[in-house]
């Protein structure tokens, strides 16, 4: 009696299919399922490496991550010590420019002021180097020259001998004195007359010499006194007035080799010495 082949046709749940189910398909079915989990075990180990690797690549990124903060850290302090310098730098030369300026501004001012002086200077030279405004001068200088020479009794000068300023006198004796007396007088006039500027007290001292006679003594005095440029002060220094009265105040020197004294002293410093210092600002 042959044996009997029995094969079970049965169809798959899942897409309905019709299969055989015979022993052969079963252990084709069996070492199909040997290979997978052989293929998934081998899987699971690529897996546990790539795990691996996946976690040394990680650490070495959060390595890498802090070296990084680290250098951006220091990047950034860099940039800033870069930004303050640079700023600074700015700075300086913002305040260098500034003061450089205010000072080539001042320098302007002053080389303006001093041109403006220049040119008023220049002007004023010009006036005075005018020949017509010269001739007036020396025309009111020869006016107060003849005049001086009256009063003092020199009337032998002549007037051809005093035609400028410029001239030499030639007197001798006892007119020398007199007549460089008219002399200094006609130019003091003259400046008074003309000069814009502060105009000093005249100082005479002991204007008597060479033996002048009483009658000319008398003529000397008097011509200092009635002579003088309007709003001038005159300080004379005369052993004899000739009892002459000059209006003004007489101080008697009775120390000898001495013109200042002690009890005097505090008083006229205190009156002199703010003169003294304001003369002497800049």
């Amino acid at each position: 009696m042959s044996a009997t082949k029995v094969i079970q046709v049965e169809g798959c749940p899942i897409c309905g299919q019709v299969y055989e189910n015979s022993f052969k398909e079963r252990f084709d079915i069996a070492a199909d399922e040997d290979r997978c989990r052989d293929l998934l075990l081998d899987l699971k180990e690529e897996l546990r490496a790539v795990e691996t690797k996946l976690e040394e690549r990680q650490r070495k990124v959060s390595e890498l991550s802090s070296e990084l903060s680290e250098i951006a850290a220091t990047l950034n302090q860099k940039q800033g010590e870069v930004q303050l310098y640079d700023i600074v730098k700015s700075e300086g030369r913002k305040e260098m420019r500034r003061v450089l300026d205010k000072d080539v501004a001042e320098r302007n001012s002053i080389i303006g002021d001093i041109d403006r002086r220049i040119v008023r200077a220049t002007q004023d030279l010009k006036d005075i180097e005018d020949k017509e405004r010269s001739k007036q001068i020396n025309a009111e200088f020869r006016a107060f020259m003849r005049t001086s020479l009256s009063k003092l009794a020199l009337l032998n000068v002549s007037e051809s001998s005093y035609k400028t300023v410029y001239f030499s006198i030639k007197e001798s004796g006892s007119k020398l004195p007199r007549a460089l007396l008219a002399y200094y007088y006609a130019i003091l006039n003259t400046i008074a007359k003309r000069s814009t500027s502060c105009f000093c007290p005249i100082v005479i001292d002991s204007p008597k010499q060479q033996d002048q006679d009483d009658a000319n003594w008398e003529k000397i005095i008097e011509f200092t006194r009635d002579f003088l440029p309007t709003d001038s002060q005159l300080v004379l220094g005369l052993v004899d007035d000739m009892g002459i009265n000059f209006g003004g105040n007489v101080i008697e020197l009775k120390e000898k080799f001495s013109v200042m004294n002690k009890e005097s002293y505090e008083e006229v410093a205190s009156i002199v010495r703010p003169l003294i210092d304001a003369s002497l600002v800049d």
